[in-house]
């Protein structure tokens, strides 16, 4: 996540929510939503099997740059939408075409335990990315009160899709957020209830933790230079912070996992949120924000949430109708984002020492 870069943050700006309970009211769904599926034409995954297709509607919350304006998905799945249980994945801040070699070993290992999946498309990211940026750049370099806008596009965007699956006969639905998705949809389950169960990796949930941070110094500066007061800039986050709700599911049904090394997402404030909410399912890996998907525990991790959701849920029966012997690819090492070429992971991801990055 690039937090440094030059922010067009203007003064004098009214904010557009300043609490949970009126974000929640701008982002609660009015009308059913008019849906176009088309074949999918990116990201697809090698599986005559599969029936892959992008849906797309507009958006009720309007961005400042149209691109966004679009909602999208993409749907994997074994059959007719509803015929398995659902998995929605709600993707982290930055996420990108690279990203989706990881993604579909994810999405592979779902789809082996009897699950369809749907993948949306953040605002500001992959098609949805205004011209002249890259994907996920625009949601913190625009004004300030689009990028808080980008937080409610993305919450009314999730919740109209969730209604019209539930529409279209899904009645078994799960959802799986990573980074920023992971703190969405952690805020989602303390409106309603909306699934069944929910896993989170490594969810942001803390923003104005993370602008205190000694990096983020001359960030916080060129906000008070433009107009933007402390105050300001805190009440707004604390309306996406899910910390001070509860959630409308039960605790069992809720898996975390997470980082140690994690400064985005740091292990003390998961380990918050889970004395807060009851959560007994949680598992911590050696990693920081940016590697943790490159060693094969979290993968196994969320296979096994996955399955302990589906047994206690009662799903498994779905996971003979496809092939239940089908066995996912187990690699020592992930490529770094897609690619051979190491990635070296900023600062500000990471609390490890120095030498020890570099032994990676």
């Amino acid at each position: 996540m690039v937090l440094s870069q030059k922010l067009t943050w203007q003064p004098d700006v009214k904010l557009p929510y300043r609490t949970s309970e009126e974000l929640e009211r701008m982002t609660r769904p009015t009308s059913p939503v008019e849906v176009a599926r088309a074949p999918l034409s990116r990201h697809r995954i090698v599986d005559s099997r599969l029936v892959q297709e992008e849906l797309t509607f507009p958006s009720a919350v309007t961005l400042r740059f149209p691109e966004s304006n679009l909602a999208r998905a993409y749907v994997y799945r074994q059959g007719a939408i509803g015929a398995r249980p659902v998995l929605l994945w709600v993707p982290g801040q930055h996420v990108g075409d690279r990203d989706f070699v990881a993604l579909h070993e994810f999405f592979d290992r779902a789809m082996a335990r009897g699950f369809d999946v749907v993948c949306f498309v953040p605002p500001y990211h992959l098609e949805r990315t205004p011209r002249g940026f890259g994907s996920g750049d625009a949601f913190l370099s625009t004004t300030f009160p689009d990028h808080l806008m980008a937080f409610a596009q993305e919450l009314s965007d999730l919740r109209r899709l969730v209604a019209w699956l539930r529409a279209q006969g899904v009645r078994e639905l799960g959802a799986f957020g990573s980074s920023m998705g992971g703190s969405m949809v952690l805020n989602l389950i303390t409106w309603e209830p909306l699934f069944e169960f929910v896993a989170v990796m490594q969810p942001l949930i803390d923003w104005n933790g993370l602008l205190l941070r000694p990096e983020m110094k001359r960030v916080r500066q060129r906000m008070r230079a433009q107009g933007l007061s402390d105050e300001e800039i805190a009440t707004a986050y604390q309306a996406v912070d899910p910390r001070a709700s509860r959630p409308l599911i039960s605790a069992s049904r809720i898996s975390v996992l997470g980082g140690r090394y994690d400064l985005l997402a740091p292990e003390g404030i998961l380990m918050e949120l889970a004395k807060s909410w009851g959560i007994t399912r949680v598992r911590t890996y050696e990693r920081g924000h940016a590697f943790l998907t490159l060693s094969t525990g979290p993968f196994r991790g969320f296979s096994e949430s996955l399955e302990v959701d589906a047994e206690a849920l009662g799903w498994r029966r779905y996971v003979e109708g496809f092939d239940a012997r089908r066995e996912v690819r187990e690699r020592r090492d992930w490529p770094r984002h897609g690619g051979s070429s190491p990635v070296r992971l900023p600062r500000i991801l990471d609390s490890r020492p120095a030498e020890q990055l570099s032994r990676e």
